[in-house]
């Protein structure tokens, strides 16, 4: 019996351990390719990243860190407290490595895998090893899962922590033992500090299982449950109960603290205030909560986690008429966790995709439960049952593939290799010292992330004075119609060659354009549509262009064309202002030896 025991021990490691090593490659593979400006949700993974990369300029900070998307003074758009940024900005360090977009991926990996070592520690308090397993099997293969937990994200962080501090709290619970109020107590801290949302999901599954123990306790004691046997309880365990109480709420108030201290730290500018009102937008309104429509949104994203909404149909059939109920409780519980987490915190999973991370442990022991005791009941039938085993898993797998193709197909695809980012472009014409302004793109760091600078994201056009403010020298922009709702009369603007149809613009001093216009490098040109506007330019030394155009041309698009001297041509778009005379464009990126210029109304092109 003991070799048979060992035989199925040496089994199940093997298995897991192929299972292990075989997702860790998949999970790797061109993680060193793909950037995560090309990636689902960019902006939240460039949120995460630009907090390491500016730990490599500024230095380490915990209550100043930076996003500087909105202007100096850099410190006041922050969020979760940067456990995560500050363990990939250490291990970089460490090793040292500066690639945030591989190393940052590859020890998110990581940190996935010790999430599903705490979901198996966190499932063998409640039931069989075997059926464990197949929990964390599920967790750890699952395309959801294999995608997300490459990202640059805080999220599986913040599910480790959760784990961990169930394991703590359950396992005192159950046994009694310091060492696990400890590791609760302080797990549960750092879960609150990194990812407040995410513990919402384990209040409403410890509530669940806090109060089934201490009712299996009551019942042992006196077997009977009432009123009077609930306050003999407490009188004579009013210790444990005190402890419970502090370890259930001493964590939540220190992630009250910390939202805030957030808070308060946003209040500092002007530009930032707003964000003190993100956590009640989180929330939704109850219009968005009770209508049937965003609900299926949200539930057909889950059914994707068991292959589609007939595949979580056949296992809930399945497992009621076939199947013994010893681990109900854990399903429904499970169940009632994603459903009372995701109706409190509707917006963020209704928007947010990656939020199911949150809900990927609660979502894959209702799967993995499931799984096993069908298998466990096929299996009875022996020859057949394996046969029947078999067919199960490949309509799991090919299901599994089938509904989740998006994520696959992002996972491993080979097209998605090309950074197309214009913050690549704008660190090679800029200093580090220079600042960025955006406009176009909300607050969505991956620009400046991928520039490597600082930055003011324009949200509002009356924000436009920052410009000025902090001497900003560069501007993304991506509807060229605003500018003159950002720029005065009076700003020299010097256009560079669009980058994937952005414009971008370089803000210069008189003095500094007059230094340029002395070194009889400027050429320039007048653009009139009723003119044939074709220059001859051979022989001279040009790096930019001036073109001055009258009222009529003003907020006009126009096209230029360069010749060079081998005869090559080089085509753009160049935006008149529509309250100046003149732009002036450098042409010394696109073509080194011109030798003739024209322009084109854009319609005529």
């Amino acid at each position: 019996m003991k070799e048979m025991e060992k035989l199925k021990k040496r089994k199940i490691t093997i298995i897991m351990s192929f299972i292990i090593v075989w997702t860790f490659l998949l999970r790797i593979t061109d993680i060193q390719k793909i950037p995560i400006a090309n990636e689902q949700h960019a902006f939240r993974w460039s949120e995460t990243a630009i907090v390491i990369q500016n730990y490599f300029y500024e230095g380490w900070s915990l209550f100043h860190y930076q996003i500087p998307v909105f202007g100096a003074p850099w410190t006041t758009c922050i969020f979760e407290c940067p456990i995560y940024q500050t363990v990939i900005y250490v291990l970089m360090r460490l090793f040292h490595q500066t690639d945030i977009d591989l190393w940052g991926r590859f020890y998110s990996i990581i940190i996935f895998y010790l999430s599903a070592w705490a979901l198996k520690k966190v499932m063998d308090l409640f039931i069989e090893k075997e059926i464990s397993l197949w929990i964390c099997a599920t967790y750890i293969l699952l395309p959801y899962n294999i995608y997300w937990s490459r990202a640059i994200l805080i999220d599986y962080m913040s599910v480790l922590f959760a784990l961990l501090y169930i394991w703590g709290v359950c396992g005192w619970l159950k046994e009694q033992k310091k060492g696990r109020y400890i590791i609760g107590f302080f797990f549960g801290i750092l879960g609150y500090l990194l990812k407040a949302s995410t513990m919402f999901s384990v209040v409403y599954f410890l509530a669940i299982w806090i109060l089934y123990i201490i009712y299996n306790e009551i019942k042992k004691e006196t077997n009977q449950f009432s009123i009077s046997t609930i306050k003999h309880y407490i009188f004579h365990n009013w210790k444990k109960v005190l402890f419970l109480g502090v370890l259930c709420i001493i964590p939540g108030i220190v992630g009250v603290i910390w939202n805030k201290y957030t808070s308060l730290r946003s209040t500092a500018s002007v530009y930032t205030a707003w964000l003190s009102n993100i956590p009640w937008w989180n929330y939704g309104t109850w219009k968005q909560k009770l209508s049937y429509d965003n609900w299926k949104v949200i539930l057909e994203r889950i059914f994707d986690f068991f292959g589609g909404f007939y595949i979580f149909a056949l296992f809930v059939v399945t497992y009621f008429i076939s199947c013994r109920k010893k681990n109900l409780l854990l399903i429904i519980s499970s169940i009632a966790t994603c459903l009372l987490t995701i109706f409190t915190l509707f917006n963020l999973f209704y928007v947010h995709t990656y939020y199911l991370i949150s809900l990927s442990p609660f979502i894959c022991i209702s799967f993995g439960v499931m799984a096993a005791e069908i298998c466990k009941a096929l299996k009875a039938e022996k020859t057949l049952g394996n046969i029947l085993i078999g067919a199960f898993l490949v309509l799991l797998v090919c299901t599994q593939v089938e509904s989740n193709k998006d994520y696959i197909n992002w996972t491993f695809s080979q097209e998605n290799t090309t950074n197309g980012n214009v913050g690549v472009y704008i660190k090679q014409i800029t200093d580090r010292d220079e600042k960025i302004l955006v406009e176009g793109e909300d607050w969505d760091p991956t620009t400046l992330y991928y520039a490597e600078r600082r930055g003011f994201m324009l949200r509002n056009l009356s924000d436009s004075g920052v410009l000025r403010e902090d001497n900003y020298t560069t501007l993304v922009i991506h509807h060229p119609e605003n500018l003159a709702s950002i720029v005065e009369v009076d700003d020299n603007l010097v256009q560079y060659p669009r980058y994937n149809n952005v414009y971008i613009y370089k803000l210069y001093s008189s003095e500094e354009y007059n230094k340029i216009q002395d070194k009889n490098l400027v050429y320039n040109l007048e653009f009139n549509q009723n003119t044939n506007n074709v220059y001859s330019v051979d022989e001279k030394q040009i790096q930019y262009i001036e073109i001055n155009y009258d009222n009529a041309d003003m907020g006009k698009e126009i096209f230029i064309r360069i010749t060079d001297t081998l005869g090559n041509e080089y085509t753009d778009k160049i935006y008149l202002p529509g309250n100046k005379n003149y732009i002036c464009y450098y042409i010394n990126e696109i073509c080194k030896e011109p030798t003739s210029i024209s322009f084109g109304e854009l319609e005529n092109q």
